[in-house]
């Protein structure tokens, strides 16, 4: 049984180079989030989306 994993997902690279940019990341489009990183990071994507973008411009996917 594989274990879960999560991916980070921008449906414009604008966004995520934003996003990047304004946390200091260097994710890429559909990048794993280490497992350590992902409440930190959800929590980056919850704040980037409601204040400075405004939508949905970052997701974690479940794979």
């Amino acid at each position: 049984m594989m274990a879960k994993g999560y991916e980070i997902r921008a449906e414009e690279q604008g966004w995520l180079d934003s996003f990047n940019n304004y946390f200091d990341y260097q994710y890429k489009n559909n990048g794993h989030v280490l497992d350590s990183d992902f409440e930190q990071v959800r929590d980056n994507i919850n704040y980037f989306n409601n204040m400075v973008a405004h939508g949905e411009a970052i997701e974690l996917w479940e794979n």
